[in-house]
């Protein structure tokens, strides 16, 4: 499945669809309607590039008076401010900001709030070291910022930058000697008479800016870098990832396709299927080797008792089940998460990976999950 078939476009009649509990695509458009995590409160659909426009909107501003000019082997304090303009009232978590200089190393900007409601904004000071020559430099701001609805969070980051022109020291020094001998100059003395000269171009005072909004770029390298989206070893799961299943009985798992349930989730329990009226996603009960149900261990099944879905660009499980759920032999408790995994088995039961073990696997094109198998053993 590509990307370029998969990619959600926002269209007025998508979001009509959405609000449709059961729809998972468009009916007039056929778009998969993937929604954001608090669909619930804002009724947002993602765009292309995986962010809820009603939940996200961040603005930067360079401050008024901010200076733009300064000498070589100084530092320039730069004043931005970052305003949360969410048009649904969400508020923005600042997980970080860094600055540095050309290709330099980036330096973290300390901060005392990490929490910016809806509609405010907060001034932020970053400061510019390495002004080691002449020249114009050009000063790199990333940003990573996050929504939160319940206990997901979505991270991105974001860069931009600024040039800043750094001169030469403003006053020259030009030492001159004088010999004063007014009676007899083979007897006079050397005066020393420095004189300081002041260029036209250094005399000028240095220009300010009035306030200035920073364009606001996706750094997704620098999400992948910093940590902040995919897994360990670099791999991305989009949300247009397609979900495949094999071995589980008829109309116990969903079709083929995109994960694109109301809430986001895939469910994992003993209850019935959607597909059979029931309000999970994935039915999971324990067979006898003869194919016949086991009843008693099934009721160790909680109704509800994990969920799967995609955050950050990661595969995530959450533990619903006071009993936990088995990953690779690992208890997860319940309420907790864990980050899934190629090759990861999942298991309901204690002792249960030889009577009912749920395998994930990743099936990957340049460094992209475009499809995750589970499979039902046995």
């Amino acid at each position: 499945m590509s990307q370029s078939k998969t990619t959600a476009r926002i269209q007025p009649c998508c979001v009509a669809s959405a609000h449709q509990p059961e729809a998972g695509y468009c009916g007039e458009c056929g778009n998969p309607l993937l929604r954001c995590t608090a669909f619930q409160e804002c009724g947002g659909l993602l765009d292309s590039s995986g962010c809820c426009p009603c939940c996200f909107a961040p603005e930067v501003h360079l401050a008024a008076d901010c200076l733009k000019h300064a000498t070589v082997g100084g530092s320039l304090t730069i004043p931005i401010i970052i305003e949360n303009a969410s048009p649904t009232g969400r508020a923005m978590l600042v997980k970080g900001i860094w600055v540095r200089e050309g290709q330099g190393e980036w330096d973290e900007c300390d901060l005392s709030w990490d929490r910016l409601e809806a509609g405010s904004q907060k001034p932020v000071s970053l400061t510019a070291r390495s002004l080691d020559r002449p020249g114009t430099h050009r000063v790199e701001i990333l940003i990573a910022l996050a929504s939160r609805w319940r206990w997901q969070e979505e991270t991105f980051a974001f860069s931009t930058g600024l040039e800043i022109n750094v001169e030469s020291e403003k006053d020259v020094v030009v030492q001159q000697n004088i010999h004063y001998a007014p009676d007899a100059p083979q007897t006079g003395a050397t005066i020393v008479a420095p004189v300081r000269v002041t260029s036209e171009q250094n005399r000028r005072s240095a220009t300010k800016s009035k306030t200035q909004t920073l364009l606001l770029t996706r750094a997704s390298v620098y999400e992948r870098n910093f940590g902040l989206r995919g897994t360990e070893n670099g791999l991305t799961v989009k949300r247009t990832a397609e979900f495949r299943w094999q071995s589980f009985p008829k109309s116990t798992s969903p079709f083929n396709g995109m994960l694109v349930t109301s809430n986001g989730f895939l469910t994992f329990g003993r209850s019935r299927t959607k597909q059979q009226d029931g309000p999970t996603d994935v039915r999971m009960l324990v067979t006898r080797p003869d194919g016949s149900l086991d009843e008693e261990a099934s009721q160790e099944i909680s109704r509800d008792h994990f969920c799967v879905w995609i955050e950050n660009d990661r595969l995530m499980l959450r533990a619903n089940s006071p009993n936990g759920v088995w990953v690779d032999g690992k208890v997860c408790p319940r309420g907790e998460t864990v980050k899934l995994k190629h090759g990861n088995q999942l298991s309901p039961l204690k002792t249960g990976f030889d009577r009912l073990t749920l395998l994930v696997e990743f099936e990957v094109e340049h460094q992209e999950v475009i499809a995750v198998t589970i499979s039902r053993k046995p």
